[in-house]
């Protein structure tokens, strides 16, 4: 929902993620799915890397926590079976370009690991009305990547009767739709 954290870069993914978070802690903890689990971690883990994870953590806070990384006071993540990476702390309000574009494809392959353990993987993103550049930005990459993402659906609500905050993410989202990236259906 982009009502609650339309002040912060990436806000309606990392509530999106968190809830993601809190469906992959719920396979952690039942007899049946721990496998499953795993299975997830070790992908995610092995990906991504450590370093990626460390970036992505940023905007979502419970990933380390979910898949059981410890991030020491020096930065350094640690996991019991893999080497130690350097894990690159980034201010997401002076979020440089660069970082910018290599959080979009640290995303992407989050949703495409993702996508392969929950098949399909829905996420709603509400209140687009609201959202941001860098939001808008991330979810044209993740639209136009979708041969890599797999069975994948992204559904955006906004209320009409309110108009954009950014002009630059109305653009987005109609250039989406114009290029048929994306469909549009008014209810």
């Amino acid at each position: 929902n982009f009502e609650s954290f339309h002040t912060e870069p990436y806000g309606g993914f990392s509530s999106v993620c968190r809830d993601l978070c809190g469906v992959i802690s719920t396979l952690k903890g039942d007899v049946n799915t721990t496998k499953k689990y795993e299975r997830l971690r070790e992908d995610l883990i092995e990906q991504l890397g450590l370093r990626n994870l460390g970036l992505l953590s940023n905007i979502v806070p419970q990933l380390n926590h979910v898949l059981g990384i410890r991030q020491s006071l020096t930065g350094q993540s640690r996991h019991n079976s893999i080497e130690e990476e350097q894990v690159t702390g980034i201010d997401m309000m002076a979020l440089e370009k660069d970082d910018g574009q290599r959080l979009n494809e640290v995303f992407l392959q989050f949703v495409h690991v993702l996508s392969r353990h929950f098949d399909p993987l829905v996420l709603v993103l509400d209140d687009m009305h609201l959202a941001d550049e860098c939001s808008a930005e991330l979810l044209e990459s993740v639209l136009n990547d979708q041969n890599r993402v797999g069975h994948f659906l992204c559904i955006g609500t906004r209320t009409s009767s309110i108009p954009f905050e950014s002009q630059v993410v109305e653009a987005k989202i109609q250039s989406l739709v114009q290029n048929k990236t994306a469909s549009h259906y008014q209810v």
